[in-house]
């Protein structure tokens, strides 16, 4: 019976640490910040660009812009809500507003294809550029440069079948790191 309590113990915190292992850090400064007393959060698009349509295979660069509009304005926010529940998530924000909080900065920098294996999948890696500023006075308290892979468990395993749910997978753990540092 111990073995067995032993062994669950272990899987529940091999999956709770999950998320974080999905980001690669490849510089970061302070590398521990103390943004624990701000409420609120302010994130940026992540803006990636418009001409990556064809690099993805998609028709057109409408078809790929309803995609980056998506992540922009509702898969960031969505994310960041649920790894950060005790936090007032503002989505979109272009820059500090003035208002109590941290104001999150991202930073596209490249998507790069098949960087590794995970399960019976090809990973990808999305680089983005992490800023944190005080959003009242403009303050930069944490910059990083990450890679954050498209590797998922459970469900967002199966997600990594098409481009859409590798994205999505990268968002997500994105958005685990973001809420890892409050």
């Amino acid at each position: 019976m111990k073995k067995l309590m032993c062994a669950i113990f272990m899987l529940s915190l091999t999956v709770a640490m999950a998320d974080a292992k999905y980001v690669v850090v490849e510089s970061e400064n302070p590398a521990k910040p103390d943004l624990t007393r701000y409420d609120t959060i302010y994130i940026s698009k992540l803006g990636m660009p418009a001409n990556l349509w064809r690099n993805f295979g998609y028709e057109s660069q409408d078809k790929w812009l309803v995609v980056v509009n998506d992540i922009d304005t509702v898969s960031l926010k969505t994310h960041l809500a649920e790894k950060a529940p005790s936090k007032k998530i503002v989505a979109s924000v272009k820059a500090p507003t003035g208002a109590p909080g941290v104001f999150v900065k991202l930073a596209y920098k490249g998507f790069r294809q098949n960087t590794g294996r995970a399960y019976a999948h090809n990973v990808d890696t999305l680089d983005v550029v992490v800023t944190m500023y005080d959003n009242k006075t403009g303050k930069q308290l944490y910059t990083a440069n990450v890679g954050s892979q498209s590797t998922g468990t459970f469900s967002r395993g199966c997600m990594m079948n098409k481009l859409e749910g590798r994205l999505d997978n990268q968002l997500y753990n994105l958005c685990c790191f973001i809420a890892g540092k409050f």
